[in-house]
C-alpha cells in the first residue's frame, strides 16, 4: 500500500496484539527470527527468505528421541534494516528485562545484565520493506554494546554525508530523520569472557556499510514513496519499549527506608515463586553470603526484592522463546 492509496482489504490493517521479536545468534553470527514471528510481523508472501537463510535454533527441550527440539526460522547474516526505535539502557536478570537503568538508584551494576530494545523494519536490496509490523530486537551484553556503538556511529556518518551533499555545516537530526536510513551492520563471531571467567562465542557488531556522497541514496529512503509509511510507523510506537516493564502502578515501589515494607514485599514475592524456607536461605547464601533477610543491608535488601520481582512470570507480550533458546 502506498502513502497515497487506501486499500480497505489490505493485510496492513491487521492489529498486532503481540510484538514480533528477533534476536542475535552467536555462531554463525546474525539476526534470527522464528517463522512464527515472521507471521506476526506480516511478512510479505514469497519474501520470507529474502536476504536470509533457513536456520533452526535448538532449545533445551527434548523430543521423544531425547534430541533437542529446534525452532525453525530465518537468519540474516548481512541484515538490512531501518531502525525506527531505540530504547534507553535497560537492566535485567537471565534475559528478562526489569526496568530502565539509572545510576542514581545505587544498584550494583555487577548484579545485572544490560540491554536495549530496538524496533526495526527489515528491507531488501532495493530498500523495500519485507514486512508490515515492526520487529523488536532485545540486545544483551556484548552484542548490545557493539551494536549500539556502531548504530550511533552510523547515524553520525549519515548526518555528515548529508551535510556534504547539501554543502552545508553538519547538524544533528531528529530520530524520525534517522529512521529513513538503512543500517547494514557487519556481524562477526568472537570469543568473549563472561564475568565468571568462562569463554564463549558472542555475536559482535564490528562495523557497517558506510554511505558516501556518491551513493548516499542507496542507503536512504527519505525521498522514496514509502517514506510516509515508515514515518507513520515511527510516530505510532511511542514508548513501545516499556512493554512488560513493571511500573509503580502495577508493582509496589521498592523503598530503601522501610525494612518492614521490604520484608512484607519480599515475603509475597517468595510465596508467589513457591519457595520454601531452605530455598530462600540457599538463594541468600549464594548471592549475599547471608542466611536471613534480617542480616541484609538496606542496599542488599532492595537488590534482593528487585531480583525476586524479575523472577515473576513476565507480562511482556514479546514472542521469542527466550527461556528455551540456547545462547
Amino acid at each position: 500500500m502506498t502513502a497515497t492509496t487506501f486499500n480497505f482489504d489490505s493485510q496492513e490493517h491487521k492489529a498486532y496484539e503481540k510484538t514480533p521479536a528477533a534476536k542475535s545468534i552467536a555462531s554463525p553470527a546474525g539476526i534470527w527470527i522464528a517463522y512464527e514471528n515472521q507471521q506476526l510481523a506480516g511478512w510479505y508472501e514469497g519474501k520470507e527468505l529474502e536476504g536470509g537463510k533457513e536456520y533452526k535454533v535448538l532449545t533445551n527441550k527434548l523430543d521423544e528421541n531425547d534430541e533437542k527440539i529446534g525452532i525453525p526460522g530465518v537468519i540474516y547474516r548481512q541484515p538490512r534494516m531501518l531502525v525506527i526505535g531505540r530504547s534507553p539502557l535497560l537492566y535485567g536478570i537471565d534475559k528478562k528485562v526489569i526496568g530502565v537503568w539509572r545510576k542514581d538508584e545505587g544498584l550494583d551494576k555487577n548484579s545485572y545484565k544490560f540491554a536495549r530494545r530496538y524496533m526495526v523494519i527489515f528491507v531488501d536490496a532495493k530498500n523495500q520493506p519485507l514486512h508490515i509490523a515492526p520487529v523488536q530486537i532485545t540486545a544483551w551484553g556484548v552484542f548490545q554494546v557493539s551494536f549500539d556503538q556502531q548504530l550511533m556511529e552510523f547515524r553520525e556518518t549519515c548526518e555528515q554525508v548529508y551535510a556534504d551533499v547539501q554543502r552545508k555545516p553538519c547538524e544533528a537530526k531528529t530520530l524520525l530523520w534517522h529512521s529513513m536510513w538503512v543500517f547494514c551492520p557487519e556481524l562477526k563471531t568472537e570469543k568473549r569472557k563472561s564475568r565468571d571467567g568462562q569463554e564463549s562465542n558472542a555475536c559482535v557488531c564490528v562495523g557497517f556499510e558506510k554511505p558516501t556522497v556518491p551513493n548516499w541514496e542507496d542507503y536512504c529512503i527519505g525521498r522514496q514513496a514509502h517514506a510516509q509509511d515508515i514515518a507513520v510507523l515511527h510516530n505510532s510506537i511511542t514508548e513501545w519499549w516499556r512493554k512488560g516493564l513493571k511500573s509503580s502502578s502495577s508493582t509496589q515501589r521498592v523503598e530503601t527506608c522501610n525494612r518492614d515494607s521490604l520484608m512484607m514485599q519480599s515475603q509475597q514475592l517468595i510465596e508467589t515463586l513457591g519457595w520454601n524456607q531452605e530455598k530462600g536461605k540457599q538463594y541468600l547464601m549464594e548471592n549475599y553470603g547471608k542466611r536471613g533477610r534480617q542480616m541484609l543491608s538496606d542496599a542488599e535488601f532492595v537488590d534482593f526484592v528487585r531480583k525476586l520481582q524479575s523472577m515473576q512470570v513476565p507480562d511482556d507480550d514479546e514472542v521469542g522463546y527466550w527461556e528455551d533458546v540456547l545462547y
